[in-house]
């Protein structure tokens, strides 16, 4: 376990010396305090509007950073060659891939809440007030989102480089947000073998939607029912853990080369 703290620390800190992380919350926070500035077209609900674009830009920056970051972790390693110095230690292949999703994970958490702080701050400057509880639930259900989308993009990134594996988590967690809410729609209109396929797909797939509780933030919808908050959390971590064992299966036996460093 402290080997894989350490591997999750070292991650962390690599990351944190990146600017892009610190362009993006200045960008942030200059965009919410310019719309809140303004009243558009007169509007007298112009908090609620900041409060939506405020955390619609916190998930889709965080999401951004979970994908950016946990795809170049092992290809990285392998590139420079730190991988065999890692393995060395001895470091299990198991350690090495649970330590950079756990690094990549914590910094993607970290970055989501300083996003989310300001969309607070800014909301409560001009009198807008979030429930709290249901702020801690959407807060949660973000950070067990983010766990899958990092998860995701560890165990592609052990098969595939690191360009590959960005464009497929990507692909794989947008196109699930998107389309998984409309496919029961689409499985009432298919039968027979044709609907095989599309429910393989439909219980595969991260249903990354049962985390998103913006709306319900926003317009003051009131907390979730802990029923349901705690069954996505559980599913989020289900799906979390077969991700990473599925990487780790397809990890294990992988030969890495000295001559790509």
């Amino acid at each position: 376990m402290n080997r894989i703290l350490a591997i999750a620390f070292v991650v962390v800190i690599e990351m944190l010396r990146q600017k892009a992380l610190y362009v993006l919350l200045i960008l942030m926070s200059a965009l919410l305090f310019a719309l809140a500035s303004v009243d558009i077209f007169g509007m007298e609900g112009i908090v609620r509007h900041v409060q939506d674009i405020g955390m619609l830009t916190a998930w889709v920056l965080s999401w951004g950073i979970a994908v950016m970051v946990s795809v170049r972790q092992l290809p990285r390693a392998e590139k420079t060659g730190a991988v065999f110095g890692l393995l060395a230690k001895p470091v299990s292949r198991a350690e090495l891939l649970l330590g950079k999703w756990l690094g990549a994970w914590l910094l993607t958490v970290v970055a989501a809440l300083v996003f989310t702080a300001v969309v607070v701050l800014v909301s409560h400057v001009h009198d807008g007030r979030f429930d709290g509880t249901a702020l801690f639930q959407a807060v949660v259900l973000h950070v067990g989102a983010l766990a899958v989308i990092c998860a995701v993009g560890i165990g592609l990134s052990t098969t595939l480089n690191e360009d590959a594996a960005m464009a497929t988590t990507l692909a794989l967690t947008i196109g699930s947000y998107l389309i998984m809410p409309r496919m029961p729609y689409i499985l009432a209109e298919l039968s027979g073998w044709r609907a095989f396929p599309t429910y393989l797909l439909y219980y595969l797939a991260p249903h990354l939607e049962w985390f998103d509780m913006r709306r319900r933030l926003v317009h003051d919808w009131g907390p979730s029912p802990w029923w349901a908050f705690l069954s996505v959390m559980a599913y989020g971590a289900l799906y979390t853990a077969v991700a990473l064992l599925s990487g780790w299966l397809g990890y294990r036996r992988k030969r890495f080369n000295r001559n790509t460093a």
